[in-house]
């Protein structure tokens, strides 16, 4: 077991280095990867709320259907 205090550390290092372009799932394959620690990607997304070190998400807007001319006709294909 390694405590929480430990986990934070080594995420701050994370994040100083590298211009910070991560997100928790990175951030948990980094400490897998460097620290040799197995550790659930929902207990380093805590920690990083709690670092406030969370990027925001990004918006999503809904698709517009494609709308066609008021006055056209769709006849058959054209031969």
């Amino acid at each position: 077991m390694v405590p929480d205090e430990l986990i934070k550390e080594y995420l701050c290092e994370l994040i100083a280095s590298d211009g910070f372009p991560y997100g928790y799932k990175k951030l948990r394959y980094c400490l897998k990867e460097d620290y040799k620690l197995i550790i659930n990607h929902k207990k380093v997304y805590r920690l990083c709320k709690e670092l406030d070190i969370l990027r925001p998400q990004r918006k999503i807007y809904p698709k517009r259907p494609k709308k066609l001319a008021k006055r056209e006709k769709i006849t058959g294909p054209s031969l």
